[in-house]
């Protein structure tokens, strides 16, 4: 049986499947490049979206937000995060995101920098 976590991050995702399949599909692409960068990573459903913590006992570090064109991957403290590109959206004290539209390419590297980034943040 899974956990009530696990049962709420699978129920999340499935209603996410019967509204709107392309983003689902991009949320789960984004999710198994997280899961890749940290793949202790534990999860949670909160906010209306999918959140990220480096392990169980970690704060997150962020997380997957869907929206009806598009997918969201928010960093709690992404403007501490290294962006010499000016690849992260967003001008608020705290917050960063990356945004994903269905059928655009998903830079796994530039994924893993940025994840690894905001993991070493939540450590510090």
């Amino acid at each position: 049986m899974p956990s009530p976590t696990a049962a709420s991050v699978e129920r999340l995702l499935a209603d996410l499947e019967a509204v709107n399949p392309s983003i689902h599909a991009l949320m789960q692409a984004l999710r198994a490049e997280v899961k890749a960068a940290l793949p202790e990573a534990a999860e949670q459903v909160k906010y209306g979206g999918l959140l990220f913590a480096p392990n169980a006992a970690a704060q997150p570090i962020g997380g997957l937000f869907a929206y009806q064109s598009h997918v969201t991957l928010e960093f709690s403290q992404g403007a501490r995060l290294p962006d010499p590109q000016r690849r992260l959206l967003g001008s608020g004290k705290y917050r960063r995101h990356l945004r994903f539209e269905p059928g655009s390419a998903v830079d796994p590297q530039l994924l893993q920098t940025f994840v690894l980034a905001a993991a070493a943040l939540a450590v510090e």
